[in-house]
């Protein structure tokens, strides 16, 4: 893992060296989604695009794009790719998201979490699944009307993350901008070290649950996406478009209005 770690640094010297107005962290992003995707697929892989969801409520703002969307790696979650790659991937399907910056900087930490703020807002289509004795799931049949649950409220489904290749030299500094942070809890910089905030500390400041200095910065942020897909399947709720009912019978949720009816 630390040769790998070299090896992004060395290809994000290389981004920073020839960067420009017209491909700020281009290369860079392109770098951690190809290394994380030979660890996440083929269960999972990682997107680039914009998070939807089938309701966005009036007032709801534009979904921004996202440097990197893990999500599963399904037909529903790549059902909407565009002729230039990017994806609008539902917001059912997501695991994490990443933010990615070559220098990351305290003005652009937070504008990350103000997009993560935002991502909260969006509304979940599920449907529950129940336990069974052995603690294996059931599937309740389909809902004709999806429960719709907002991601605030489902905030164990969805890792939030920003990846730095460089940043603060002081794993301090990484330590403040998360403590204030409203929605971020995954920061990493490879050359300073890796923290990761858990859900029963979230609102303990100055609590964490994961600490990796810088030779384990990268072995960290990879650890703890892991434990967010732990997470997001531990949550027990699945995509309506997943059960059997709907193979049956498609839905078009995500369609425009006017054509949301039983295939």
């Amino acid at each position: 893992m630390e040769v790998e770690s070299k090896a992004l640094l060395a290809s994000a010297r290389r981004a920073r060296l020839f960067e420009h107005n017209t491909n700020k962290g281009a290369e860079a992003e392109d770098a951690i989604r190809r290394w994380l995707r030979a660890w996440l697929e083929p269960e999972y892989t990682i997107s680039s695009g914009e998070i939807i969801d089938s309701v966005e409520p009036a007032g709801a703002p534009v979904a921004r794009q996202q440097d990197g969307i893990i999500h599963l790696n399904s037909l529903e979650a790549r059902r909407y790719t565009l002729p230039s790659g990017m994806r609008l991937v539902p917001i059912e399907t997501v695991v994490a998201t990443v933010e990615v910056k070559l220098t990351l900087t305290k003005e652009e930490f937070f504008e990350a979490d103000a997009a993560a703020v935002e991502l909260l807002d969006r509304q979940l289509s599920l449907c529950v699944k129940e336990r069974n004795e052995d603690e294996s799931y059931a599937a309740v049949p389909w809902l004709t009307d999806a429960q719709l649950v907002p991601l605030r409220d489902r905030r164990d489904r969805v890792t939030m993350a920003v990846f730095g290749y460089f940043g603060p030299r002081d794993l301090g500094t990484l330590r403040t901008w998360l403590k204030a942070a409203r929605a971020i809890e995954l920061v990493c910089c490879l050359d300073t070290g890796c923290l990761m905030r858990g859900d029963d500390t979230w609102e303990k400041k100055g609590a964490f649950c994961s600490v990796f200095e810088e030779r384990q910065a990268l072995k960290g942020f990879l650890d703890s996406l892991y434990l967010g897909i732990e997470s997001y399947v531990r949550e027990g709720l699945e995509f309506a478009f997943d059960t059997a009912a709907y193979r049956a019978a498609p839905r078009r949720d995500y369609d425009d209005a006017k054509h949301n009816t039983p295939a």
